[in-house]
């Protein structure tokens, strides 16, 4: 079911997204392949998926960017 470019086809789904969705709605990827309203049900959630992907991924960083700004107090800290 997958064309030259690694995608599923039908679906446009690549490897890793095929991946992605199996592992968020806990399905192995035979039970999504083979049943046709499960992969429309996931490639009409795509944009969503990809949203939140996208969201953690910003998260990460601001949560990186706090953490630095907070390493000094937290070394000031630590001498007490």
């Amino acid at each position: 079911m997958q064309n030259q470019n690694n995608e599923i086809s039908g679906s446009l789904l690549s490897q890793e997204e095929l991946q992605m969705f199996c592992d968020y709605f806990s399905i192995p990827p035979h039970v999504l392949l083979n049943d046709q309203a499960a992969l429309d049900y996931v490639v009409q959630k795509r944009t969503n998926m990809h949203a939140l992907v996208t969201g953690y991924c910003e998260m990460a960083d601001l949560n990186k960017e706090i953490c630095h700004e907070f390493l000094s107090c937290e070394r000031d800290l630590s001498s007490f």
